[in-house]
């Protein structure tokens, strides 16, 4: 058995320019919309994880206790909850179920999925790598602005550069190109590039990382050239992950 303390905190500035038809923007005015819309915000969690004891079919099961703070406005509110999940000796968890929260089911779900895409990112395959290779893992990202969903494909790249008894160190750099099976699907479809970096700590003992540092550029635009409005998206992010591992 096993407790890890998490903390995260991560900052997004969103910029959206309108541009098109003078009447449409003269709506957007009235209505009080600025432009261009620059919208900062903050969240922060504090999670504790405690894993349980192994079972015969190689499972264990995963407990996560979760304070979330929002400093603006956000699709999920302030809120501590509890989730359940298992895990494997080779499988990072998969969480299932919020048992604690005065939540609606869609937040649950928004929970559930938003825990999950994390264990997805700190995923890396059970390889020896020796200083200077590089692994790559690509997987698809669900970004939300206001009144807009995007569809992005995200390639990281890490790359290992130091290694101790305890830890190995990654630089990572990832690049962002739009999603275009989903853009298909989408009233207003965009266009776009991003890219970041980063660094990673990884327990060699755990198989987990310890800290994560990631900042993030994206550059985004409405593509349709038959509407009267366009949209422009600057998105800025960064966050800082920081674990402690305790045997119990």
């Amino acid at each position: 058995m096993h407790e890890y303390i998490e903390s995260i905190s991560k900052k997004t500035k969103t910029e959206i320019t309108f541009s098109g038809e003078d009447s449409v923007l003269k709506k957007l005015s009235s209505s009080g919309m600025a432009n261009p819309n620059v919208i900062n915000s903050g969240k922060y969690y504090d999670a504790k994880i405690i894993t349980g004891k192994l079972n015969a079919d190689n499972k264990f099961p995963v407990v996560m206790n979760i304070n979330m703070k929002n400093d603006a406005k956000s699709i999920l509110p302030n809120m501590t909850f509890k989730v359940l999940g298992s895990a494997t000796t080779e499988t990072l968890p998969v969480m299932d179920s919020v048992v604690v929260g005065n939540i609606s089911v869609v937040e649950k779900k928004s929970v559930l999925l938003m825990i999950n895409k994390l264990f997805e990112q700190i995923e890396l395959p059970n390889v020896k790598m020796v200083i200077g290779q590089v692994y790559v893992k690509t997987n698809p990202i669900n970004l939300q602005t206001p009144k807009v969903e995007m569809n992005m494909i995200a390639t990281t790249k890490y790359t290992l550069i130091s290694v101790t008894d305890s830890t190995a160190n990654f630089d990572i750099s990832v690049s962002y190109s739009m999603n275009t099976d989903a853009i298909k699907n989408q009233k207003i479809s965009f266009n776009g590039f991003g890219e970041g970096s980063g660094k990673m700590v990884y327990q060699r003992k755990y198989n987990y990382p310890v800290k994560n540092e990631l900042a993030i550029k994206l550059d985004l635009s409405s593509e349709e050239n038959n509407n009267p409005l366009k949209i422009h998206i600057l998105l800025e992010t960064s966050s800082i992950q920081n674990i402690h591992i305790h045997k119990l």
